[in-house]
């Protein structure tokens, strides 16, 4: 995901939630509750100080960079072995 905007304590809704899987991505703990509330800037934080960024809680396009640098791809994203298996034979069949 780009960057969709800097974010800080008391933004909420959808883009929250992402910002939010994509701390959990990157093993730092939060509620995906799309609430920028006192947990997610501690949460933020812990993520700045860890990568080597300024412990602000504001997430900018630094912080983006990293975030999604460090992410496993959404559930979506990644193929099972069958889906593979169909997509390499299936046009033998």
């Amino acid at each position: 995901m780009e960057l969709i905007r800097n974010m800080k304590l008391g933004d909420k809704g959808n883009d929250v939630i992402e910002l939010q899987r994509l701390l959990n991505a990157n093993a730092v703990v939060v509620s995906s509750d799309g609430n920028f509330g006192p947990k997610t800037d501690a949460a933020v934080r812990l993520f700045q100080t860890n990568n080597h960024l300024t412990a602000n809680g504001i997430v900018d396009a630094n912080s983006w960079q990293i975030l999604n640098a460090h992410a496993a791809p959404k559930p979506s994203a990644v193929k099972t072995a069958a889906q593979l298996f169909v997509e390499k034979y299936a046009p033998y069949a």
